[in-house]
């Protein structure tokens, strides 16, 4: 693990070996001997999802994944939490044009979701998991749909957190992942039904993506914005209340 915890940009290579290192140990190991590191591990992991090396990255996801297999009671809400930090990130990847990544995201999102205890989010990903999830196609819309109701029929209370981090995503470089969470946006509070605090602060990214140079990216904003309205205009509240939208 020094190796992963000492991570130096300038030496990427030794935090990829000691990666693969891991990944050829743990499953060697007895299950319950990996009780204390199993939580520091997968935080430890977290920042490498998103590194620029793609086997770096690849690898820091295949590792979660094997923990997330790993059967310790002890251990199992924590990890839980941990899949649901790490949920969102998954999800905006999951058609990354790259296709190693794109199918390291799927793959360690099958491995995972049996924690969450919820079979028709389970019976989701393997309904969709190997199919053609490009953003631009209706599998993905489908996918995020079904998904998101689960969600929020199991895990609640993670809405506000979820919602959070994917506001996050949307300022992204990459379009594509601006894209995935507006859409991942619009359907999870679509999927809600609940006022929250983040109305006006989702409202104003979505409106601003409207505006974005990518057409994939000012589709899924507007997609998310209908979705948004419909909920509004079941409830009695406006679905942008004293909110001004500066223009650029």
């Amino acid at each position: 693990m020094r190796g992963i915890e000492k991570y130096d940009p300038e030496y990427q290579e030794v935090a990829l070996e000691a990666m693969t290192g891991l990944g050829l140990l743990l499953p060697q190991l007895p299950h319950n001997s990996l009780a204390p590191i199993i939580i520091p591990l997968s935080i430890t992991l977290k920042p490498f999802f998103e590194k620029e090396m793609v086997t770096l990255r690849c690898k820091a996801l295949q590792v979660f994944g094997q923990l997330t297999t790993f059967h310790i009671s002890s251990e199992k809400e924590s990890l839980r939490e941990q899949l649901l930090g790490n949920l969102v990130c998954f999800l905006m990847y999951i058609n990354e044009t790259n296709s190693e990544v794109a199918h390291t995201c799927r793959a360690t999102l099958y491995q995972s979701v049996q924690l969450l205890d919820n079979e028709p989010m389970s019976d989701t990903v393997k309904k969709y998991i190997a199919g053609d999830l490009s953003s631009t196609g209706t599998h993905y819309y489908h996918f995020l749909s079904e998904l998101t109701r689960s969600l929020v029929d199991s895990v609640p209370d993670t809405i506000h957190t979820l919602l959070m981090t994917a506001l996050n995503y949307s300022k992204s470089s990459q379009s594509l992942v601006r894209a995935n969470a507006a859409l991942f946006i619009g359907l999870l509070f679509h999927a809600w039904h609940k006022e929250d605090s983040l109305l006006v602060t989702i409202s104003t990214r979505l409106l601003s993506l409207l505006k974005d140079s990518d057409s994939n990216v000012r589709m899924k904003a507007a997609q998310a914005l209908s979705l948004i309205y419909i909920n509004a205009s079941e409830s009695s509240q406006p679905v942008w209340p004293n909110m001004e939208v500066e223009s650029k």
